[in-house]
């Protein structure tokens, strides 16, 4: 049933796409939401807690997409194409965008703090491609595979992550 509806937001998504540029801001506003219950799960809440979680990580994504937008004049534009200057101003956008990214993080991370444990912070705010992973239920070099010698198992070498 929640395959079929995604498949049929999706499809809704790219009629609305084909029509004009950008995603359509009810369509942004449901995968919002799922992504916030989908956290929640993740987090393991209970309901009071979803009540609490929801509103505040949609806000929380939203400030976040906004402020990881980078506005570069040519996106398309190959890298051997660009001058040196659009080149410089480009890495100092990437560097702008990365650095109102952390402060949304930073911001945020003191409003979750409120309500959520320590280890529901860190699974909230380590990379997404960790979360996947662990999602997965794959380690962090992947399934099957060892941590490189020293690491001795655990995170960064310490038992217990």
């Amino acid at each position: 049933m929640m395959i079929a509806a995604l498949f049929l937001m999706i499809a809704q998504a790219n009629d609305a796409n084909a029509q004009r540029p950008g995603m359509d801001p009810e369509m942004r506003a449901e995968f919002a939401k799922m992504a916030a219950q989908k956290v929640a799960g993740e987090l393991k809440l209970d309901k009071a807690e979803r009540e609490w979680f929801e509103p505040l990580y949609m806000e929380y994504a939203d400030s976040l997409r906004k402020a990881q937008k980078i506005d570069l004049p040519e996106k398309n534009k190959e890298i051997k194409e660009m001058t040196d200057d659009e080149a410089l101003a480009a890495v100092e956008k990437m560097f702008a965008s990365q650095e109102r990214a952390l402060a949304v993080k930073r911001a945020y991370y003191e409003r979750f703090k409120e309500k959520l444990t320590p280890q529901q912070l860190f699974r909230l705010f380590r990379p997404k491609n960790e979360r996947r992973r662990a999602a997965q239920g794959q380690g962090p070099f992947g399934p099957g595979m060892p941590p490189p010698p020293g690491m001795g198992g655990g995170f960064h070498g310490r038992p217990g992550f």
